[in-house]
């Protein structure tokens, strides 16, 4: 048989680890991410300068810049999606748990009520 206190226990209880689990996927996120990733790079600062200087290419210089540009955007977008999904689990994490904690809260809101009223289990 199921008590009050074994669901208080059940739903305070998973609240407690989801709460662990979004704080661990929190810090998760600043152990898993590289540093150096941030900061990013030049792609050849040279190769980049003597195309901005080479007058005669102009379509060649306009495509290396295109590429150049394409290339550190693509790595900020990976950079951005791997903070996202550390950042996507801990906020579930934390959703669902103040939903237990929540209704573990009117479980005990109802109990109070329940004795209250006469009504003693």
């Amino acid at each position: 048989m199921i008590t009050r206190r074994t669901l208080l226990l059940y739903n305070f209880g998973i609240a407690a680890l989801l709460v662990f689990i979004g704080a661990l996927s929190t810090l998760g996120a600043d152990a898993a991410q590289i540093k150096r990733l941030n900061d990013l790079p030049n792609f050849n600062a040279e190769a980049r300068a003597f195309l901005t200087d080479e007058p005669e290419l102009e379509r060649l210089r306009t495509r290396s810049l295109f590429y150049f540009d394409v290339a550190r955007d693509l790595k900020r977008a990976r950079t951005e999606d791997n903070s996202r999904t550390f950042k996507d689990a801990s906020t579930l994490a934390f959703f669902v748990a103040v939903l237990f904690g929540i209704s573990g809260g009117l479980q005990l809101l109802y109990g109070r009520a329940r004795r209250k009223a006469g009504l003693v289990e």
